[in-house]
């Protein structure tokens, strides 16, 4: 399953915060969760849509676009 495109992520009320990778990855999801935000985790190939990103994309092996929004 594909994970829909940042605009389509953010229309549902998800914040884009980061890219993260491992070690860091699984740390800042447990602290997302504690303060109370549902986490998604997206590729960090698609979503990273900024000016620049192609250049530094290749290093991104692992890594996962994060994603929060309140739990109701």
């Amino acid at each position: 399953m594909s994970t829909p495109g940042r605009s389509v992520l953010e229309s549902r009320g998800w914040t884009f915060r980061f890219v993260a990778g491992p070690p860091r990855l699984d740390e800042v999801v447990a602290l997302y969760e504690k303060m109370g935000y549902e986490v998604r985790l997206g590729t960090a190939d698609s979503p990273v849509e900024e000016p620049g990103c192609a250049t530094c994309a290749p290093g991104l092996d692992g890594s996962k676009a994060v994603y929060t929004r309140r739990e109701p």
